[in-house]
C-alpha cells in the first residue's frame, strides 16, 4: 500500500501529470505510518532514511530526531548520517543538531533505565554524530561546550573527572585545528546561494560568529581541565613522597674504627641527600606545572586577568 500511493503521488510529477484528488496527503498518512513500523524494527533501520525523506519537511525535522537519538551504536550512527546527506543534504545539519541538543538535555533513565553514569556516556558519545563529516566540526564545538557546561555546572556531583574523560576519550586531539580549518571555507565562500552557505541552515554570519565564541569558551574548558588535571597530579605525588626515608639508616657500626664510621656516615649522608633531593625534584616539578596550568586559567585570552578585555568583551552563548 505504502508504494502503490507513492507511485500515485508521483504521477503529479510525471511529463504528463496526472492529479489524483487527497493522494498526497493519503500518502503522507500511509507512509508514516510505515515509517513508524520501520521504527519498530531496529533490523530494518537501514532503510528508515530512505523512507522518511519523504515525508514532508516539518514532519521528519519533528519526528526523526526523537528516533535517532536512541542510536547508540557509533556504527549505525555513521550510517544514517551519511544517508541522511545522501537524502536531504538540507537538513542534515538541523537534524543532526537537534539529535545531539536532545542527548544532552536527556535526563537519567530517558533512554531505557540508564544510571546517571551510563546517561553521562551516552551524552558524551552524542558528540559522535556530529564528528564523523569535517564540516560538522564547528556545531560539534558548541554541542561540546554545552555538555561542558552541564558537567561542571552539575550542583548535586563533582563531575570535573567525566569532563576530563570526555575531553581526552571523545573528542579529537586537534579538535580546535579542524574546527578551524573548516569553517575557514565557509568564511571565504562568496555565493550566498551554494550549497556550502545553505547547509548551515543559519545565517553565516551568525555561524560564524557562533563558533568563534565557541573556541574562546572551549580554550577557556580546556585551560581549568588540565589545571584541575595538574593540580590532582601535585596532590597525588605529595601523598606519594615519603616524609621520612625508613630505608636509609646508619650501617650498623659495632666492629667499625672511628676512621670507617666517619666514611660510612659521610656515604649515609650522601645517599640521603641525593634520594631527598630526588623526591624534592618530582614534588617541584609537580607543583611548577599546576601553577602554570592555574596561572593559564587566568590568562588564558577572554580569563579572569586577560588584559584583552575589550576583545572579548561581546561574548555571548547563545547556542540554539
Amino acid at each position: 500500500m505504502t508504494h502503490l500511493t507513492l507511485f500515485l503521488d508521483s504521477l503529479q510529477e510525471s511529463s504528463t501529470p496526472i492529479l489524483l484528488d487527497g493522494v498526497s496527503e493519503q500518502k503522507d498518512e500511509i507512509l508514516f505510518e510505515y515509517v513508524q513500523y520501520l521504527e519498530s524494527r531496529p533490523d530494518l533501520w537501514h532503510m528508515l532514511t530512505l523512507y522518511v525523506s519523504l515525508l514532508p519537511r516539518p514532519k521528519i525535522q519533528e519526528y526523526y530526531p526523537n528516533v535517532l537519538v536512541k542510536v547508540l551504536d557509533d556504527s549505525e550512527r555513521k550510517l544514517m548520517t551519511g544517508q541522511i546527506r545522501d537524502l536531504m543534504p538540507r537538513l542534515e545539519l538541523p537534524l543532526l543538531r537537534k539529535i545531539v541538543r536532545l542527548s544532552l538535555s536527556a535526563p537519567s533513565g530517558s533512554i531505557g533505565d540508564e544510571s546517571e553514569e551510563v546517561m553521562d556516556k551516552i551524552k558524551c558519545n552524542s558528540l559522535q554524530w556530529l564528528l564523523h563529516q569535517d564540516d560538522h566540526m564547528g556545531d560539534a564545538l558548541i554541542c561540546a561546550n554545552i555538555l561542558f557546561r552541564d558537567l561542571l555546572l552539575n550542583e548535586e556531583e563533582d563531575k570535573t573527572y567525566v569532563a576530563m574523560t570526555f575531553m581526552n576519550d571523545n573528542l579529537p586531539e586537534n579538535f580546535l585545528d579542524l574546527v578551524r580549518q573548516t569553517v575557514s571555507p565557509i568564511i571565504e565562500e562568496e555565493d550566498e546561494n551554494s550549497n556550502t552557505v545553505l547547509n548551515l541552515g543559519m545565517e553565516r554570519t551568525v555561524y560564524t560568529t557562533k563558533v568563534d565564541n565557541a573556541m574562546t569558551e572551549y580554550v577557556a574548558y580546556n585551560s581549568y581541565l588540565e589545571a584541575y588535571g595538574t593540580f590532582e597530579d601535585w596532590k597525588q605525588i605529595l601523598e606519594e613522597t615519603p616524609t621520612a626515608l625508613e630505608d636509609h639508616q646508619l650501617p650498623d657500626a659495632t666492629n667499625l674504627n672511628e676512621t670507617e664510621k666517619n666514611i660510612a656516615k659521610t656515604n649515609f649522608l650522601r645517599s640521603w641527600v641525593k634520594e631527598k633531593k630526588k623526591h624534592l625534584e618530582k614534588t617541584l616539578h609537580a607543583a611548577e606545572e599546576a601553577r602554570l596550568a592555574l596561572h593559564n586559567v587566568l590568562t588564558h585570552p577572554g580569563g579572569w586577568l586577560s588584559a584583552d578585555e575589550d576583545e572579548f568583551a561581546n561574548i555571548h552563548r547563545s547556542d540554539e
